[in-house]
Order: C-alpha cells, then structure tokens, then sequence
C-alpha cells in the first residue's frame, strides 16, 4: 500500500496503517537517532522519542499540503529531538563542590560525608584485577558457566544447564568448585 493511503488510514484512526507506517520509518528514525545526544539518553530512549513524533507527524500532516509526507515526517522527528534538547537544557545545571555555600568561604564538599576510602577502593579495584585474572585464565565453558553465575539473576545457572544442554545438578558441582578454586587463589593472592 502506498504511504499516503497508509497516512490517510492512520488519520482515521486505523492502528495497523499506524503501525505499517512506524515499521516503514524505523530505519530512518534509528539513524536520525545515532547523531543526537542527550545527556542521560541511551539511543532505545532516542528511537522511542523519533517513534512518538512520527506519531505526531502523522496525526498533523495536511492532506491537502503540497510537501510530501516522507520530508514532513523528518523534519517533525528532528524538531521533536531538538526541542528535547532544548527542554533538557534548561534543567543543565552543574554545580561545583568547591563551590562556597556560606560567607565564610566553606566549600559544598566540606560538608559532603564520605565514609569511602581510598584504600578501600583500591582493594576492590584489586580484587576484580584478580578475579579477571583468574577467569581469564578458565576454559571457555568454566568461565562461561561463572559469568552466568556471577550475573545473579535468578535461575541463571539452569539458564545455563539448558542452553548448553549440560544436568543441571552437574553444573552446580562444578560452579561449586570452580567458587572453591577462587576462593582459594584469593587466599594465596593475599600472602
């Protein structure tokens, strides 16, 4: 079907034209998307704001204008980011921790507790150094069947079980053992 049949369609309310037109769209509203940045946005944010000002553009396109559809679509969609931009913007304020926050020239990060040490950071960087090594040091189904466990989501290790067509009693053994082995190298990577 023709795009301004699909338009004139979705005008009258018919969700399946709608959606024809956002599917027909997506290649163009995914690269607008990738030359645009806003601060906090990943590009699933960006795509979805170019999907709901096509929406928009459908919604206010003139049948009888003589632009076409496909030139109208793109300049609504890039409006719609910039004045996201614009919007987002206004609320952009940095402000800095040496900044003074009193007449007695007392800095905001005077006032900020921090109970972190940088030792303390110094051994979780430590630590997942040695982790890393030690799992870099793994078979490919070892390290594999690790990196499913140390996800943590629930069920992560049967996840694993039946994508690699292993028992799942097997594969608790041998994470149990493999939590063992790092224990232990942690053990002697202290000394």
């Amino acid at each position: 079907m023709e795009l301004i049949n699909l338009v004139i369609n979705a005008k009258h309310g018919e969700q399946d034209a709608l959606y024809e037109i956002v599917k027909r769209f997506q290649g163009l509203i995914k690269k607008v998307a990738r030359t645009i940045y806003i601060r906090g946005f990943d590009e699933d944010d960006l795509i979805s704001i170019g999907t709901q000002s096509l929406i928009i553009a459908v919604k206010t396109y003139d049948l009888n204008s003589n632009t076409r559809f496909e030139g109208y679509a793109y300049k609504v969609i890039r409006n719609n980011y910039y004045n996201e931009i614009r919007r987002i913007a206004r609320y952009n304020h940095v402000i800095s921790l040496n900044a003074t926050i009193d007449e007695d020239d007392h800095e905001a990060i005077d006032i900020i507790e921090d109970n972190y040490t940088l030792e303390e950071y110094m051994d979780k960087k430590d630590i997942l150094k040695i982790v890393s090594d030690f799992l870099n040091n793994l078979g490919f189904q070892d390290r594999e069947l690790l990196i499913y466990y140390f996800r943590g989501t629930k069920g992560n290790i049967k996840e694993y079980s039946i994508k690699c067509n292993k028992e799942y009693f097997s594969c608790i053994r041998r994470k149990n053992k493999l939590i063992g082995e790092l224990r232990e190298y942690l053990k002697d990577y202290r000394k």
